[in-house]
C-alpha cells in the first residue's frame, strides 16, 4: 500500500506534483498489471484477441455507478484510486477500435449524467509485442498529460499494435 500527502503546500509545489504522478502510475500498475499478465499467458495458450484498456480520472460520486451499468458483463472493472476516482476498465475481446467507440458512449453518458469533470485515456491492444509495464506507463503519461492540458470530456486513444 502506498501512502503519501495529497495536499500541495506551494514549497515544493513541482517536486510534489512530480510526486502524485509517480504514485498515480505505481497504484495503476499495482492494480492491472497482473490482470494483463495474466491475458497475455491466457492468449499464448490461443490465439491472441484484441482487448482495450480505459483509464478513467473524475471527481463525481456517479463515476462508478455508470460504470457499473455500461460495461458488458465480460469487462472488468478495477478502482485504482478512491482519492482521485481513478478506475480501469479492461475490455475483452474488443474489435478494432472497439475499446474507443465504447469510451465515447460512455462520455456521453457521462455528460447526459451531468458528469463534466472526467478525463478518458483508452489503450487498444491488438497484439502482444509491448508488455504489461510498457502499456500501463504509456496510459498512465497520457492520463497524465491529458490532465495538464486540462482535456475533460475528451477521449484520448492511442493504439497498441
Amino acid at each position: 500500500m502506498i501512502f503519501y500527502e495529497k495536499n500541495i503546500s506551494g514549497r515544493d509545489k513541482e517536486l510534489e506534483e512530480y510526486t502524485r504522478q509517480i504514485v498515480a502510475g505505481s497504484l495503476l500498475n499495482e492494480s492491472v498489471r497482473g490482470l494483463i499478465e495474466v491475458l497475455f499467458r491466457h492468449y499464448c495458450e490461443k490465439n491472441f484477441e484484441p482487448f482495450s484498456i480505459i483509464l478513467l480520472d473524475g471527481m463525481a460520486e456517479k463515476i462508478e455507478t455508470i460504470l457499473r451499468e455500461e460495461k458488458r458483463s465480460t469487462d472488468i472493472l478495477v478502482k485504482i484510486d478512491g482519492m482521485e476516482n481513478r478506475y480501469a476498465l479492461v475490455c475483452l475481446e474488443t474489435k478494432v477500435e472497439g475499446g474507443f467507440f465504447f469510451a465515447q458512449r460512455l462520455m456521453r453518458r457521462f455528460k447526459t449524467a451531468f458528469v463534466e469533470d472526467i478525463y478518458m485515456v483508452v489503450a487498444d491492444i491488438r497484439d502482444d509485442d509491448y508488455d504489461a509495464m510498457e502499456i500501463l506507463c504509456t496510459i498512465s503519461d497520457m492520463m497524465e498529460e491529458t490532465k495538464k492540458k486540462k482535456k475533460k470530456g475528451e477521449v484520448i486513444l492511442h493504439s497498441f499494435r
